[in-house]
């Protein structure tokens, strides 16, 4: 399968590798060589997947990479405000919205390489092109448990892989569901929305919902 980057979609441009989860979260969480648990390959009879969580890294250009440097550090801080019960601001809310948007998306672009493009997607965006461009949520759940480190999931099923729009991120005890979708909240607050939405089947005929 040729190599492409998560950010642009092009092939890599002075080749670099971008972790999905990042660095600094699978430090805050534990041992950065623990093992990962990533699910039950599709293509091979198999117990399940597993990677050291420091190696679960996907292609990328340097430059894309580097882009979203100020992203990650935002990102590590407002995570970190959360993780203390202290209040954030609206724009770090827009942030930690967009730092969302970049991990579902690069999960779901990773889980295409995992699987060897499996189900035969062929993306129509990237991160890049994704960030911010239709409507999302984030709802945040306080587990009573004294939890430690970090997992993820919905990303494995063959829903996601046909359309990334959800998924979960469990930090410690705090429970993130992310959800991005065109016009999933529009009509509730008052923004412009389309009454109908006319898609194309693969089989060309068209559909209205």
């Amino acid at each position: 399968m040729e190599k492409s980057c998560v950010f642009c979609g092009k092939k890599p441009h002075e080749k670099n590798k971008e972790h999905i989860i990042p660095k600094w979260l699978i430090k805050l969480t534990g041992n950065p060589n623990r093992i990962f648990y990533l699910g039950t390959p599709w293509l091979h009879n198999s117990s399940g997947r597993n990677y050291s969580a420091n190696q679960f890294q996907f292609p990328a250009c340097k430059e894309c990479n580097d882009r979203f440097s100020e992203l990650e550090e935002s990102s590590r801080n407002t995570i970190n405000k959360i993780l203390s019960c202290s209040k954030i601001t609206t724009r770090e809310i827009d942030l930690i919205l967009n730092w969302f948007d970049k991990i579902r998306v690069g999960l779901w672009l990773g889980y295409r390489y995992l699987e060897n493009n499996y189900f035969g997607i062929d993306p129509h965006f990237y991160i890049n092109s994704r960030i911010g461009r239709a409507d999302r949520a984030l709802f945040i759940y306080c587990l009573n448990y004294n939890l430690r480190g970090l997992s993820f999931g919905g990303v494995t099923s063959p829903v996601f892989f046909h359309m990334p729009s959800c998924f979960y991120l469990r930090i410690k005890n705090l429970l993130f569901i992310n959800l991005s979708r065109d016009f999933l909240i529009s009509r509730r607050v008052g923004f412009p929305y389309p009454h109908r939405i006319i898609s194309r089947n693969t089989d060309g005929t068209y559909i209205a919902k």
